[in-house]
């Protein structure tokens, strides 16, 4: 039984966990919406990758190509944040650098059809080519970038210097980045998750060391939590954004509300909400505070797989404890 009424904690308290992240996750949607991070962190990964630190030169003709143009509205600016695309397909850039470069070929209204090879997976007709002429072309046509001409010489190298397989090769090189960029979004995201949760639980009093006492102690805030828990369990698309019903967890939110958790903040000494008076309370509340902080910053799906283990975990507990005491009575 004892082991029973752990799991019910721990349930409780995770429940809870994954309800002030889902809160933490909408307010920093709402929050990227504003800021635009994603789309500017790109900008400045691809000012690293093709060697450009203001965005004046490559960059600037990489975002006002067509190709990638056609991804947001306006045209791009160096220091201009809006509606810059937060999202650029490996393929656009990598048949807009060729472009650019050169390395497209000639178009087909000056040249007979007849001497084009169709790329795969591309609308681009690129014209049969030399080594020669492809080491030439690189080299001629960026003579202001000199880190972006060694690298395509290197990837046209790889590449056998076939048009086709250059631009897989260049796709690759412009993932590799991307990945890159991806990291430093998480570290930037898992930063304002921590800083909104530590918000959130200050403003709501989400004190981890309190709520679990009263997890303790009380059964039915436990009952109530349990429920609404199991409940949420069988909801998989809670944690998806992109779902109908995904980020729809006000109910979740009403039902934490009504179960009679110590949340908020009151005057009276007498509540366990009550403002601390002694260091040693704010000490406490602190730590309490910082608790609850943390766990948000794991992410809801991170709480959505654990409140699964340990029901799943439970479900096998209660029949065992049932089942012995069924035992000791024969």
């Amino acid at each position: 039984m004892f082991g029973s009424e752990v799991l019910d904690v721990a349930i409780g308290l995770v429940f809870v966990y994954l309800v002030l992240s889902l809160i933490c996750s909408a307010a920093c949607e709402l929050i990227e919406s504003v800021l635009k991070k994603r789309a500017i962190l790109l900008s400045h990964g691809l000012q690293e990758l093709l060697s450009d630190p203001g965005g004046a030169g490559i960059v600037r003709e990489i975002y006002n190509h067509p190709l990638i143009a056609s991804l947001y509205r306006g045209k791009y600016e160096p220091g201009r944040r809006k509606n810059l695309p937060a999202y650029i397909p490996p393929q656009n850039f990598a048949i807009a650098l060729m472009d650019i470069v050169g390395l497209c070929g000639p178009r087909a209204n000056t040249i007979p059809t007849a001497i084009y090879a169709t790329a795969p997976s591309t609308s681009i007709l690129i014209a049969p080519v030399t080594p020669e002429w492809m080491r030439t072309t690189i080299q001629t046509n960026l003579p202001s970038s000199p880190d972006v001409s060694e690298a395509l010489l290197a990837l046209a190298h790889a590449a056998g210097y076939d048009a086709a397989a250059l631009q897989k090769h260049i796709e690759a090189w412009y993932s590799s980045t991307m990945d890159r960029v991806s990291g430093w979004f998480k570290q930037h995201t898992n930063l304002v998750i921590l800083a909104v949760g530590l918000i959130l639980s200050l403003a709501i009093n989400a004190d981890t060391i309190t709520v679990a006492n009263s997890l303790a102690t009380d059964k039915a805030l436990r009952s109530s939590l349990i429920s609404a828990a199991t409940e949420a369990s069988k909801n998989p698309q809670l944690t998806d954004p992109s779902a109908p019903n995904g980020n729809n967890f006000q109910s979740y939110v009403r039902q934490i509300r009504g179960a009679g958790l110590p949340l908020g903040w009151t005057a009276s000494a007498a509540d366990l909400r009550h403002i601390p008076e002694s260091p040693g309370e704010w000490s406490f509340k602190f730590i309490g505070v910082i608790l609850t902080a943390l766990a948000i910053s794991l992410g809801a799906p991170f709480w959505f797989d654990t409140l699964n283990q340990i029901m799943a975990l439970r479900s096998t507990v209660k029949p065992r404890n049932g089942t012995s005491g069924g035992d000791e009575k024969s």
